[in-house]
């Protein structure tokens, strides 16, 4: 059976445990890639650059937390409602669309 559905679709089929044409994709990109990818994709917003990659989410639910956070450990520059630790990190530099590091260059890159 071959059909296509919308992302809001697909995720309300999988939600009800219903038959979806894919599994939904959703992705988080540091602001250094965001920016990368809204120049290869000639979009200016996360919504188009959404639908120009195919990605499936279009918006973030926070409730509100009415406990306590979990404390802070060390090195991480903040906590949140579920208890995960983020710290800040300096990306390196990202590949152009007209230089693509292979597969071997990434290897290397993370053995250093």
């Amino acid at each position: 059976m071959e059909y296509h559905t919308t992302p809001r679709e697909r995720i309300l089929n999988l939600l009800e445990r219903k038959p979806v044409d894919r599994t939904p994709v959703g992705l988080w990109f540091v602001s250094d890639v965001l920016q990368a990818l809204y120049q290869i994709t000639h979009t200016d917003n996360e919504l188009s650059l959404w639908r120009a990659l195919g990605i499936d989410k279009w918006a973030w639910a926070n409730p509100a937390c009415s406990g306590p956070l979990a404390p802070k450990e060390h090195g991480a520059a903040f906590v949140n409602h579920w208890g995960i630790q983020f710290k800040l990190v300096q990306s390196g530099p990202l590949p152009t669309p007209n230089h693509r590091p292979s597969l071997g260059q990434l290897h290397s890159r993370h053995a250093e």
